[in-house]
Formats: C-alpha cells, structure tokens, sequence
C-alpha cells in the first residue's frame, strides 16, 4: 500500500500505468480527469445525496467508512 492507496485497486480504476517522461510510471493527467468526471464525480453525488453532508457530527457515511475499515 502507497500512500493510503492499494495499487491494483488504482489499476483497476485508472489502468495500467505508463512510463512517464522521467521513467516513472503513472497515468497521464487527461486519463484521470476523464475518470474523475464520469465515474468518480458521479459516485461521490450520489453518495452525498443519499447520506447528506459529511462534515457534521454525526455524519453517517464517515462512521461507515470508519467501521469498515477499522
């Protein structure tokens, strides 16, 4: 795990990495806009309107998340 993130899972979401300019492998910033508009960005607001905010108190889906993965 790298900084919070499972690599298979982000090969999953964005594809296979590719080399970039400095010989390091990532995704090119076009290919993770148009992941974040048409699934991420989606997903998110249908996660807020179904459970509300997420900055109260008493925030529903950040106890969810919390208890899932703890």
């Amino acid at each position: 795990m790298e900084n919070g993130y499972r690599r298979e899972a982000l090969v999953d979401l964005f594809g296979h990495p590719i080399p970039g300019h400095d010989g390091v492998p990532g995704w090119t910033v076009s290919s993770v806009a148009k992941i974040e508009q048409t699934q991420l960005a989606p997903a998110y607001e249908l996660l807020r309107s179904a459970f509300g905010t997420f900055d109260d108190e008493a925030d529903t889906m950040t106890s969810r998340v919390f208890h899932y993965y703890n």
